[in-house]
């Protein structure tokens, strides 16, 4: 039988299981019955967008998408790494989400401009029947108010039922911005985005109609408490950092709930607890999913303690009116007595398994719930690294993992566990170097069919003739030959590549000293190494020999198939204006200098010191980071280029003086990030309590021109205060006169700070020149007690208005004068000397260092001309680490 004999419903069924890209590319124009098919009988299109081709995406926007917009009931936008910047196209082609007038789910896939993301929200708001949204791994930078704005826009959709929020921005989302009330939203999930109960409160205010919940909670504290109870939520899933206190405050507050998954951080509670919270604060729960990672109470035997905590999960409350069963593992090794205590069967997507981990269940037919199919992100690891170690017997079942993180060799028994492989995209391989674990890799890798990404980490004289990579699908958008994966492009990644930052501040604009930012335009250069091999098959022959000359070659759409660090800047504020190229460059006869030059013009915030003001000295910075974690990328100072500055073209130099120098800072930053599930791309080699990011702080400094302070500052505080001090010429017996003018002269002063404070930003510290006029403001106060103490006491003591020159009230109100200049002296002295020591001690600093600065800058130059062809390669842990210019981030 034909395949066009068959009945159009039959055809119809067919096409359901085909995507609709495929579908066209096939089918279209082969007659007017499929056409027909196509674009008047099939009603429901799901438009994936997160695969696909250039080519292919460009044919599909201008032959078939025009033609269907109303027939796309879902809709996926990815800018990945295989399909950078789609949605930026997908705009430039006239396409806007409005026009869908039929979509029902839209999902965002590594979105990382604000304003792309922000006016794609925006144009969903017209959409009648949009119900789901997914926003996954979209990192951009912001304003502190732009979040807010999009949070409101999500909260506008009208129809919108179902909402993801999976690692939104590369900030810390402020939940409690939110100001407009969705009705719609009923179920709600914030995934790697910490909250804390004061967000959560915020979303039930702002969630009226919220029935389901699944959301990352740490730092609760006794006084964060819920106020009034949540009636609308039935179901709520947990991820919880904090004390039982504050999760009970919140079980008080769900009358409702009747399922509840909750995974716990640092926190011990057994079966006779839990049951008492469960009867007393969730009456109405039916489903109960529970995950403790606990540490054990007592560095005692823990094998004892595992079985007096499962102990506590017998009574008949677990075992015979819910039935709710629970499995403790524990690592009888393990010298920091932690184990794992869930509900069964495992409800969670992430498993941690140890080869010599021991396992017991309060279930009463032990062959039960050894089956884990909700797992899809496995660790293993083998702490003693002995597979011949005969530890217990593994009954566990993983049979539907999708990203493995393992160590060879494991013991032979773990294979039972792991029989069914067809399912694996992505492994993270911890290689010893034995021959056993060459083997046993090799076996490993014959059952993987589907497999997509390999990373090998800690290798030790690893040979190729020890196994074979076979899987056709392994990076095979990037290699040309999947089927065999040679050693430099398969370690590529075992460790941190080191990338050499330069930044040239080309212009520094105003500083703005009043909301703590400055402008800036800068060039930044980022080079790595790549093995010459692997870049020049890439280029042309007139590129290939321009590199052999020494020359730097330009290379076109080079991130489109390479690797790159994914660079951005940190403290940029609004929008950031850039323009990004690469060069490469012949280092030597082995390696390759690729470079990214940058050149951006920004708002930068600054976090301005002002302890010192005037005679302050600002540091204005530019951090650049990295969006791979420092397992992959290390941010150094280019040990052959100097970071540098352009004074001549500062903006603001009538106020500040630009020093010459530049310095650099390594920093990293810890990140509090939730598993949950996540694609294995993102899988790291380090634990998740070590993720962090690799950044590099660049910095400049300015110094205050303190003149205009010194005269109409200090200066005009200090003749207020003298004048103070002329008041004693006027006899005491007129206390009423001294008065009028110390008060005065105490208004005028306080007067003169809040004049001079306006053009300061507010701080909870006290500048030196707010020190200065406050210790004024004292000595003029003390001025007015000390008149007013003198008018009373010769008032009691005489009864009439004169006293002559030789009275003890007058010599006493001498020496109060001359005590009281002397302290005045005195404070001076001792601001001058503090004055010297200290601020304008910096300031000596920073035109040492500017000294320092041009002699290190004049032998780069002698030692950067000396040197033709040789260049120091950079190590890491006594390594090169080269990036495959095949592989991408």
């Amino acid at each position: 039988m034909r395949f066009e004999s068959l009945a159009n419903e039959l055809l119809l069924g067919l096409f359901e299981y085909i995507d609709v890209i495929h579908l066209f590319h096939a089918f279209h124009s082969l007659n007017a019955r499929f056409d027909k098919l196509l674009f008047t009988r099939l009603h429901a299109f799901d438009l994936d967008f997160r695969s696909i081709s250039k080519y292919n995406f460009d044919n599909f926007c201008q032959q078939y998408l025009p033609n269907i917009t109303q027939q796309i009931k879902s809709l996926h936008l990815s800018d990945n790494e295989e399909t950078p910047n789609l949605s930026k196209l997908f705009l430039s082609y006239g396409f806007t989400i409005n026009k869908f007038v039929n979509l029902k789910s839209f999902s965002l896939y590594n979105i990382q401009s604000f304003d792309i993301f922000n006016q794609l929200i925006i144009q969903c708001i017209r959409l009648p029947y949009l119900t789901h949204l997914h926003m996954i791994k979209c990192f951009f930078n912001y304003r502190d108010n732009e979040i807010q704005y999009l949070m409101n826009n999500i909260w506008r959709l009208p129809k919108l039922t179902h909402c993801i929020l999976d690692q939104v921005t590369s900030r810390k989302m402020r939940l409690f911005d939110i100001s407009i009330v969705s009705t719609s939203i009923k179920c709600l999930t914030f995934k790697k985005i910490t909250c804390d109960f004061r967000d959560l409160s915020h979303i039930f205010e702002y969630t009226s109609c919220l029935e389901q919940l699944s959301i990352n909670l740490i730092y609760g504290f006794p006084d964060q408490q819920l106020q009034s109870p949540i009636y609308s939520i039935i179901s709520l899933k947990v991820v919880y950092h904090g004390c039982m206190e504050v999760l009970i405050n919140l079980f008080q507050n769900l009358p409702n709930l009747i399922h509840l998954t909750l995974e716990t951080f640092d926190m011990y509670c057994d079966g006779y607890e839990w049951e008492k919270i469960l009867l007393s604060y969730l009456p109405t729960i039916e489903h109960f999913k529970l995950k403790m990672n606990l540490n054990f109470p007592y560095n005692k035997n823990l094998t004892q303690q595992a079985e007096e905590l499962l102990n506590t999960f017998r009574t008949s409350f677990w075992l015979v009116e819910h039935q709710w069963f629970v499995r403790c593992d524990w690592d009888p090794f393990n010298i920091f007595y932690t184990g794992m205590l869930y509900t069964l069967p495992y409800n969670f997507g992430d498993c941690f398994y140890f080869d010599s981990v021991s396992s017991k269940s309060t279930c009463p037919v032990d062959t039960e719930y050894w089956s884990y199919d909700r797992v899809t992100t496995l660790s293993h690891k083998n702490p003693e690294n002995d597979s011949s170690k005969d530890s217990i017997i593994f009954s566990a079942r993983f049979s539907k993992i999708r990203h493995l993180k393992i160590t060879f060799p494991f013991n032979e028994k773990f294979w039972s566990c792991i029989s069914a492989l067809n399912r694996l995209q992505s492994v993270n391989i911890t290689l010893l170097s034995t021959d056993f674990a060459y083997s046993q890799l090799q076996d490993f890798l014959n059952q993987t069919l589907h497999l997509y990404s390999v990373k090998l980490a800690h290798l030790k004289n690893l040979s190729m003739q020890f196994f074979t990579v076979t899987s056709p699908s392994i990076l095979s958008n990037e290699l040309s030959n999947p089927s065999i994966v040679n050693y430099e492009e398969s370690n590529q990644q075992s460790q941190a590549i080191p990338v050499n930052i330069r930044v040239t501040f080309l212009r520094i604009g105003e500083i703005d000293t009043l909301n703590e930012r400055y402008q800036a335009q800068a060039a930044i250069d980022a080079r790595w190494l790549v093995h010459y091999n692997l870049l020049t098959r890439q280029l042309s022959r007139n590129d290939k020999q321009r590199l052999d000359e020494g020359k730097s070659v330009t290379l076109v759409k080079y991130t489109d198939s390479n690797w790159h660090p994914q660079l951005f800047i940190e403290n940029a504020l609004g929008d950031l204006k850039e323009q990004i190229t690469y060069s490469a460059k012949k280092s030597n006869d082995q390696f390759v200098y690729v470079c990214e030059h940058r050149e951006i013009k920004a708002l930068l915030w600054e976090k301005l010191e002002l302890h010192h003001f005037p005679c302050d000295v600002q540091e204005l910075s530019i951090s650049v980071g990295s969006m791979l974690y420092d397992d992959r990328v290390i941010l150094v100072a280019d040990h052959l280029r100097l970071s540098g500055i352009n004074r001549e073209t500062f903006v603001d130099q009538q106020e500040w003086f630009l020093y010459e120098h530049v310095i650099s800072e390594q920093r990293f930053v810890k990140e509090f990030l939730m598993d949950d599930n996540d694609d294995a791309v993102e899988e790291h080699s380090k634990s998740q309590d070590e993720r962090k990011r690799s950044f590099l702080v660049i910095s400049c400094h300015a110094a205050r021109r303190s003149e205009y302070f010194y005269w109409n500052g200090y200066c005009l505080m200090c003749l207020i205060t003298i004048c103070g001090f002329c008041i004693f010429c006027i006899p005491p017996t007129l206390p009423q006169n001294r008065l009028q003018i110390g008060v005065t002269l105490l208004l005028t002063s306080i007067t003169f700070r809040w004049t001079v404070n306006r053009s300061l930003p507010t701080i909870s510290y006290l500048t030196s020149l707010d020190k200065y006029s406050i210790i004024s403001i004292f000595i003029l106060v003390i001025l007015c007690i000390w008149h007013a103490a003198m008018g009373a006491a010769v008032f009691i003591a005489k009864h009439y208005p004169d006293i002559n020159t030789d009275d003890e009230f007058v010599w006493i109100d001498r020496y109060a004068l001359f005590g009281f200049l002397g302290a005045f002296f005195i404070m001076h002295v001792a601001m001058l000397v503090w004055l010297f020591l200290v601020p304008l001690a910096y300031r000596r600093q920073m035109e040492r260092n500017d000294q320092e600065y041009r002699i290190k800058n004049r032998a780069k130059s002698k030692s950067l001309a000396g040197k033709v062809t040789s260049r120091t390669v950079m190590t890491v842990n006594g390594r090169h680490r080269l990036p495959s210019t095949n592989q991408r981030s």
